[in-house]
């Protein structure tokens, strides 16, 4: 359901739990999850931002490509560590996206907890409030800093032409692509991403 490659790209969930602040959507704590949307994230991006550079401390040019849909609540903190954040939005149909992530969801339920004590329609219900709160929090941050700063993406176009989809982004970020960072970007792309550099 959710594929995982040793040397291949993953989100960054790790990073935040070393500070208690990631939103731990695959456990039943919805409650959590409604005060994480509104903590203060200042010292976790910190740390995060430490552990960043202490990860890619002997790999330059010390550029990442963060994804994950949960940087959309706390995008504020993000840009006051990382000052030259760039945002690549990638935007998939949700009357696809809610139910796939509920799957996940739920299958991830599932591991922990017998299926017949899940209640899919709750579920259903408050990751529809989760993502369209997160799209609502993203939009207002969009508005405050202007759209220099970022690129939209579209699913059907990105799998029509992944190659020039990712000559646009490489154009944001004014780098140009080669072979090499053709090949690694095409599978970095596929959750509302950030280009930070450190």
């Amino acid at each position: 359901m959710h594929i995982h490659e040793a040397g291949g790209p993953v989100d960054d969930g790790a990073l935040l739990r070393l500070s208690f602040r990631n939103q731990e959507l695959g456990v039943h704590a919805f409650e959590y999850t409604r005060w994480w949307r509104d903590c203060d994230m200042t010292s976790t991006y910190a740390y995060h931002h430490r552990m960043l550079r202490l990860l890619q401390h002997r790999r330059p040019p010390h550029r990442w490509l963060i994804k994950a849909p949960w940087h959309n609540f706390h995008l504020d903190e993000l840009l006051a560590e990382y000052p030259g954040a760039q945002f690549i939005m990638t935007h998939r149909d949700p009357v696809r996206t809610i139910p796939s992530a509920c799957s996940l969801l739920y299958a991830s339920f599932q591991s922990y907890q017998p299926r017949e004590v899940i209640d899919q329609k709750a579920l259903g219900q408050f990751e529809f409030e989760h993502l369209r709160i997160g799209i609502e929090r993203l939009q207002q941050f969009r508005d405050r800093v202007g759209n220099e700063r970022f690129i939209d993406i579209h699913h059907n176009a990105f799998n029509t032409d992944p190659l020039g989809e990712v000559e646009r982004i490489y154009s944001l970020a004014r780098r140009s692509a080669d072979a090499r960072g053709e090949r690694s970007h095409v599978s970095l792309v596929g959750a509302p991403s950030i280009r930070i550099t450190g």
